[in-house]
């Protein structure tokens, strides 16, 4: 991922989770209420070599990121938690994955009372793990270590009773758990058994206002029992997310989408685009907008944003970067998060690199075989992590922007192999709107 390898990853109190090298992990190990900063950068300059000015900077720049992002703390009384890491140990790392996903993402159902246009599942699957099965996949995710799981679907309200007996295992043995749902479904009986099991926050989907949010979901009158489902989890004290898939029916309403969020008080709003997968591949003339309309639109929505004085944390796709951009990227190696620090679980136990991945790439199952032994030993996650620049298509091989091909998934849905390029990039998206998969001439 970096030069440096990084040894351990933290999840910080808002959710977040940060990837350290040695010497990082090495400061925050000193934050532990007995070291001034000054005893720090003293103990830091004796152990690694290096002019003592650099070192002095290295401390304070993460000591201020860990202020800033709540993984660090100024002392006080009655604080009492501590960090739950995972990672390489310094003497046996790994060079391009860790040692545990530090995030799962758990579809428990596909199932779903909703009809979104663009949904990225290809089908619906059957023979969903039993509860026994969930609760057994719950304790190997606590023992490997996995610092968040996003438990989705489909709806995973569809399949309430499970649910909660999930939660209650993850949350009671640390791990941070974020519900995905379209909200239709949660009501205040459901919030109040979830937040009795220990369940903190909740991510709903929200694409518009009114009749737009309706038409892109496909049941009248959702938007409004979303609405209420997000007004319900704010005042029972839940950290609400809202995540907004941007396509061609609500393109030009995001600074009025921003202004309903601001006013209902969410935590964080995510702005991606509609990934090529399933139905939105199938769709995608009908659902997909360039990426200089993704770019105006949100360009509309930090102008906007900088009037207010809110705590909405706005996270949205980004354009790729020059690689002066970056000072310590790998131009050799074209990963992402999938089958590195992250890992996707169906509801039948099928274990994929991510969510977009198509079924052809599924790498095991977790009816035959253990969590761990799937994240070592499959040939298919291996192949990705190894996966190098001069491995690609073009444009990617060629390429000298930071992104290192984007997202594997997206360009395993489209063009059927995690080597070609992602299609929403800004240089092949000319490829995919006009539905030209890449030949034997772009390899």
């Amino acid at each position: 991922m970096n030069e440096e390898y990084i040894v351990a990853t933290i999840l910080d109190y808002n959710g977040g989770i940060h990837y350290l090298n040695e010497t990082a992990l090495r400061i925050l190990q000193l934050c532990d209420g007995n070291h001034s900063i000054e005893e720090i950068i003293n103990i830091i300059d004796e152990e690694y070599t290096g002019s003592r000015w650099s070192k002095i900077i290295g401390v304070y720049k993460t000591l201020v990121e860990g202020l800033r992002r709540g993984f660090v703390a100024i002392r006080s009384e009655g604080l009492a938690a501590r960090p739950r890491v995972l990672g390489s140990p310094p003497d046996k790392p790994l060079l391009n994955f860790l040692h545990a996903p530090a995030q799962v993402l758990l579809e428990l159902t596909h199932k779903c009372n909703l009809k979104c246009r663009h949904c990225y599942l290809p089908r619906r699957l059957a023979e969903e793990l039993a509860l026994e099965e969930l609760l057994e996949l719950a304790h190997q995710l606590v023992e490997a270590g996995v610092l968040q799981v996003s438990i989705g679907g489909g709806e995973p309200l569809l399949r309430f009773a499970e649910l909660v007996e999930l939660v209650k295992v993850l949350v009671s043995n640390g791990v941070d758990v974020v519900l995905a749902t379209n909200g239709t479904l949660f009501g205040e009986e459901e919030a109040r058994e979830l937040r009795r099991a220990g369940l903190r926050t909740v991510q709903f989907s929200l694409d518009g206002v009114g009749a737009t949010h309706d038409a892109i979901r496909g049941v009248a009158g959702c938007f409004e029992r979303v609405v209420e489902a997000v007004k319900l989890a704010k005042s029972m004290g839940f950290k609400v997310l809202v995540k907004t898939v941007v396509q061609r029916g609500n393109v030009g309403q995001l600074p009025e989408l921003f202004k309903l969020l601001n006013k209902l008080g969410v935590d964080g709003w995510g702005v991606n685009r509609a990934v090529p997968s399933g139905r939105a591949l199938i769709s995608r003339f009908d659902v997909n907008v360039s990426f200089q309309e993704f770019s105006e639109a949100v360009k509309q929505v930090k102008e906007i944003a900088d009037k207010y004085i809110g705590v909405i944390n706005v996270v949205v796709e980004d354009a790729p970067k020059p690689f002066e951009h970056l000072s310590s990227v790998n131009p050799e190696y074209a990963v992402c998060p999938a089958g590195t620090t992250s890992l996707h679980v169906d509801p039948n136990g099928d274990v994929k690199p991510c969510s977009y991945f198509p079924p052809q790439f599924v790498c095991g199952n977790l009816r035959k075989s253990r969590l761990l032994e799937v994240w070592f030993r499959s040939p298919l996650l291996n192949e990705l992590r190894m996966l190098r620049r001069s491995d690609l298509w073009e444009p990617c091989r060629s390429c000298r922007l930071a992104c290192n091909g984007r997202c594997r998934g997206s360009a395993a849905a489209f063009f059927g192999d995690p080597r070609a390029p992602d299609p929403l990039c800004p240089l092949v998206e000319k490829t995919f709107i006009e539905g030209v998969p890449g030949g034997e001439g772009a390899r």
